[in-house]
């Protein structure tokens, strides 16, 4: 498998999970594929945060 130029960290209520290859493949290229149906977002993408917050009811 080529070496990905990303990188990417996941982290559960503040602690880093260790991820293998594979999932950072496969969450890099969901995310920025999916980046593509949105406007106004820029071709070269240097960086993505997303957040998910539980909501309390």
């Amino acid at each position: 498998m080529a070496e990905s130029k990303y990188s990417i960290e996941i982290q559960v209520n503040q602690k880093s999970i260790a991820i293998n290859a594979f999932v950072q493949n496969f969450y890099t290229h969901t995310l920025l594929g999916s980046l593509q149906a949105l406007k106004d977002i820029p071709e070269n993408v240097e960086s993505l945060s997303i957040q998910i917050k539980k909501v309390q009811p």
